[in-house]
């Protein structure tokens, strides 16, 4: 598939769901250092808009759930005190194993740059969406030179990777961070008796 026909599905409201955290998802393969996890994730600003996403999501179906009375508000107010790195572990591993070097490198620089927050932005709205609430905002505007620069940006090794393979979408990370999801919720839920 080539990145004119995965970026406007990424871009989409139709594929929010699969579009969310910026279009990309997780992958895992074999284990890296703790350090270097450390110190990725302490750099990364690609960890922190894919951090900020599953957060938002998680946050987003805790409202929902408590709307309808399935957890309580306690619960809800612990999902929602959760620190913005909950997820940095688990996707720095995630990124490290999928992507090289200079890989992350280029997805940092990119992410660092106008359109790339721009980029961010628009992922961390279909996230709302996905999660049927309604965003905050408006989503941005692209323009013909920004889908430009964005489909030079997916011929890259790390746009080809992250945009349109999508290497960060695999099954096992998915299902790694669901565990995650699953595992927060139930600190919270434990977090509500304690007190």
């Amino acid at each position: 598939m080539q990145f004119k026909e995965v970026l406007p599905r990424c871009l989409s409201k139709r594929y929010a769901m699969r579009g969310m955290a910026l279009c990309l998802a997780l992958g895992m393969v074999t284990p890296v250092s703790a350090q270097y996890v450390e110190d990725l994730s302490a750099r990364s600003i690609l960890i922190a808009n894919l951090g900020e996403s599953a957060l938002l999501s998680m946050q987003l179906l805790a409202a929902r759930a408590q709307n309808r009375s399935d957890i309580p508000a306690s619960v809800l107010a612990c999902v929602k005190s959760l620190d913005k790195t909950s997820f940095d572990p688990i996707l720095s591993i995630a990124i490290s194993e999928n992507l090289s070097d200079e890989e992350i490198a280029a997805a940092e620089n990119f992410y660092a740059s106008d359109l790339g927050r721009k980029y961010a932005k628009h992922g961390l709205l279909q996230v709302y969406e996905a999660a049927g609430a309604e965003p905050p905002e408006d989503y941005p505007a692209f323009s013909e030179e920004e889908m430009k620069t964005l489909e030079a940006f997916s011929l890259t090794p790390a746009g080809d990777k992250l945009i349109v393979k999508k290497v960060l979408a695999k099954p096992p990370v998915r299902r790694a961070m669901a565990s995650l999801t699953q595992e927060l919720f139930a600190r919270c839920h434990a977090w509500r008796v304690q007190r």
